[in-house]
């Protein structure tokens, strides 16, 4: 392999470094953007920074709001056909997603607490959520 560039090297540890710094503030449950404020709940960055970023995809992103309103669509349409919301095959059952999508979405919530619960027990306590 040929040696790296100074720049390259210098990206690299400029990327390691906002890593262990996102890192850092995010165990701690506080917001990596801003570094002065709790996250918010279930959420990485505080409220502030959510709303910025919230506003920043809007403004910068000019098909995000079709994406938004077709996503909403699709969604309705799907309900109201009683088709499954996810993948939409007919649906057997009184909910909104079919067998298999509802199973992929618990297999994945039993994972991410599972996850959380190794987190906490390795933190010594508990982590903010």
């Amino acid at each position: 392999m040929g040696r790296l560039s100074l720049e390259a090297l210098a990206k690299r540890k400029e990327s390691a470094r906002r890593k262990e710094r996102y890192d850092f503030y995010a165990q701690r449950g506080i917001c990596p953007v801003c570094g002065r404020q709790d996250a918010a709940l279930g959420h990485v960055y505080c409220q502030d920074c959510l709303n910025n970023k919230k506003a920043s995809i809007e403004k910068n992103d000019p098909g995000f709001e079709k994406r938004k309103t077709k996503k909403k669509e699709r969604y309705d349409y799907r309900v109201a056909n009683h088709l499954c919301v996810d993948c939409g095959k007919p649906l057997k059952t009184k909910y909104k997603r079919c067998k298999k999508c509802l199973d992929n979405i618990r297999f994945s919530n039993r994972v991410w607490l599972l996850k959380k619960k190794l987190e906490d027990e390795k933190n010594g306590g508990k982590a903010k959520a």
